[in-house]
């Protein structure tokens, strides 16, 4: 024990102030715990708000807007920004959203420790900031977020980033950049690159590309945004000015000293039941840490789970988990991309929307995945500019079980480039 220090009972204590951490301590102070929000930084938001998904979209809405400025059709050679215009814009960004954050968590009394927390038992925690403090908790919630895991044939690479590295300081992007990995962030990366004025490639070293995407939308996605992919295995790494390491990710749970408690750990992830509970029973994690899905919707929504459950409520069974890429050229999709024979598929061109042509965005479609046998829509997505925005609907659509004749049924907005999920719909019913 630190000279000095002493312990204090805790009601819930959230260990990162993340999206699954905010949102955790948001939710338990609503139904009447009294919080506390222990987190490194001096506001709520974690490395979605200061390293991750803020920086890179707002990055992304800047290479958006020139596209749209200077091409409504996004043709021809890949455009660029300002480096020193990004920054500013996105410190813009974090800043009022962190103070904001902050502002939220004040109004719900929730007591915000600065410091890293680690486990001393089942029970307690220390926490070492200014000062170090010692909590006896009823509850303990982990949501300590993950990070990107250096690829080990990179290491001795000379100039080697993370996306997260590269969304905050646009000035790396120079030369001729690779990005390697095969998800999302690293396609958002790869544009990103692009769109600063590099020379961009995206190496996926043999893993397939987007595995949770169905193909029409991977390959519209990747045309429309002017993505040069290599999907072969390398012999030697790639060598370029730069390397965007998006290749794998890691819990940051190393320095919380899990093994005093009883919680498990896989794989570098925290094992948790469908209730997010560890087997520490006191002890629930939710958010990246507890492995994926690695979105940062899913924290969002496993923080309130989280805080639901300690009450006894909680229960994580998402029917689908949204995925959204963002870019000049959007992409959403929500439910099961694989191809099977039971499964029907249609795909509607954006030509067919009179608002998408009008502002110059015909390049595009929406698809469609359903149950042959019983018409159930599993899966609805979109590619095309403003194309994030169809997931909230398309994802309600898949977790309510609907039809292709609910979906046909319904009195569409017009003119919208969203009414085309109706409009894949009775074309669908149409054709079978």
């Amino acid at each position: 024990m630190v000279v000095g220090e002493f312990t204090q009972d805790a009601d819930v204590v959230v260990i990162g102030a993340g999206p699954a951490g905010y949102s955790c301590a948001f939710a338990a102070a609503e139904a009447g715990h009294e919080v506390t929000l222990v987190d490194p930084n001096a506001t709520p938001g974690g490395q979605c708000l200061t390293q991750a998904c803020i920086p890179s979209k707002a990055m992304l809405h800047v290479a958006a807007s020139a596209a749209t400025a200077t091409s409504a059709g996004l043709t021809g050679n890949p455009l660029t920004i300002d480096p020193s215009s990004v920054e500013s814009w996105v410190k813009r960004c974090t800043n009022r959203l962190g103070k904001g954050l902050a502002g939220a968590a004040d109004q719900r009394r929730i007591t915000q420790l600065r410091g890293q927390a680690r486990f001393l038992s089942n029970r307690e925690i220390q926490v070492a900031g200014e000062e170090v403090i010692r909590l006896r908790f009823k509850r303990a919630v982990v949501c300590t977020g993950s990070r990107p895991s250096p690829h080990p044939e990179l290491s001795n690479h000379q100039s080697v980033c993370t996306p997260e590295a590269l969304a905050v300081d646009p000035s790396l992007a120079v030369g001729r950049v690779v990005v390697v990995g095969h998800d999302v962030v690293a396609v958002e990366s790869a544009i990103m690159a692009q769109a600063l004025g590099a020379k961009v490639s995206l190496h996926t070293n043999g893993s397939v590309l987007l595995p949770d995407i169905p193909t029409e939308l991977r390959d519209a996605v990747l045309q429309f945004n002017h993505i040069e992919v290599d999907t072969a295995a390398w012999s030697t790494p790639p060598q370029a000015d730069l390397v965007v390491d998006a290749a794998r990710r890691q819990a940051n749970i190393e320095h919380l000293d899990l093994h005093v408690t009883d919680v498990q750990v896989k794989d570098n992830w925290i094992l948790t039941d469908a209730h997010l509970k560890t087997q520490a029973g006191r002890i629930l994690a939710a958010g990246d840490c507890a492995g994926p899905p690695l979105w940062a919707g899913a924290a969002l929504a496993q923080g309130r789970i989280a805080a639901e459950s300690i009450d006894g409520q909680g229960y994580w069974e998402p029917a689908s988990v949204p995925r959204v890429l963002f870019g000049p050229v959007e992409m959403s999709w929500s439910g099961d991309a694989a191809d099977e024979a039971d499964v029907g598929t249609i795909s509607v061109p954006w030509s067919y929307s009179g608002l998408a042509v009008a502002k110059g965005a015909a390049q595009g479609l929406t698809h469609l995945r359903w149950d042959r046998t019983h018409g159930t829509i599993i899966g609805a997505g979109a590619v095309g500019r403003g194309a994030a925005e169809f997931a909230t609907a398309a994802t309600l659509v898949v977790e309510l079980g609907a039809t292709l004749q609910d979906l046909a049924d319904m009195v569409p907005a017009h003119p919208t480039c969203s009414e085309l999920l109706l409009e894949a719909a009775q074309q669908a019913l149409s054709e079978s």
